[in-house]
């Protein structure tokens, strides 16, 4: 394989699997037979980035919105941290459960769990199916939401970032001050471990499995209503 062969090779990569069982064959002849110029490559890549967006799953895109929503208070915490008790930049605090001992507080609000059952009603409206597949896809958004806090753990736990401890009245410094630090909120100047932070996010899978279901459910119990509405 040349060089030419390995560069059209790449540029097909960008494009979803499904697309490119259909159309790749064709793609791959048509670039293979003509020059390659800049502004051919990048309207091939512009046209893949294009389908591989178009390919995503409802519940991908979600997750992504709130994952960017939980990076953004992430980084306005480590950057300019509010103090205690104001602002939405306190993400992470101490749990009244045993496991976990913190709770990633935008995966524990109402509107959150509220979101999740929306979810699942509008995967079950627009694709049917079981429930439980509307729980899958509250898991996924989930996971991608927690991805930042994870990622935050993992560096705690390898010392890359720091964790200093605010209380009320605390005076808190920015991150010219402190550098790469998450301030954690806590009335008894509590220090988490690294650990709980990273595996926080993970025992709220379950929970929104159950609502995305719960949500499903409703979905499925509308199309039926709604099947018996319409004439025979």
């Amino acid at each position: 394989m040349n060089i030419r062969e390995r560069l059209v090779g790449a540029l097909l990569r960008v494009y979803p699997f499904e697309w490119r069982r259909e159309y790749g064959s064709e793609l791959m002849e048509l670039l293979l037979s003509r020059p390659l110029s800049a502004g051919i490559c990048a309207d091939v890549l512009w046209n893949g980035v294009r389908q591989r967006v178009r390919s995503l799953d409802p519940s991908t895109v979600l997750g992504l919105g709130m994952m960017l929503a939980v990076l953004a208070g992430l980084a306005w915490n480590i950057i300019a941290p509010r103090p205690y008790g104001e602002g939405w930049t306190g993400l992470l605090v101490p749990s009244s459960k045993t496991l976990p001992t913190i709770d990633v507080r935008p995966l524990n609000s109402e509107l959150y769990l509220l979101f999740l059952r929306g979810t699942g009603c509008w995967r079950q409206l627009r694709r049917g199916g079981r429930p439980s597949r509307s729980g899958l896809a509250a898991m996924r958004i989930c996971f991608i939401a927690s991805i930042p806090i994870m990622v935050a753990g993992l560096l705690m736990l390898f010392g890359v970032m720091e964790v200093t401890v605010a209380g009320p009245g605390d005076t808190l410094t920015t991150f010219h001050e402190h550098g790469l630090t998450y301030t954690y909120y806590s009335r008894d100047h509590h220090s988490p471990a690294p650990l709980s932070i990273l595996v926080a996010p993970l025992f709220r899978l379950p929970e929104s499995w159950l609502w995305g279901t719960l949500g499903g459910s409703l979905g499925q119990w509308i199309l039926r209503i709604f099947r018996n509405w319409l004439p025979t």
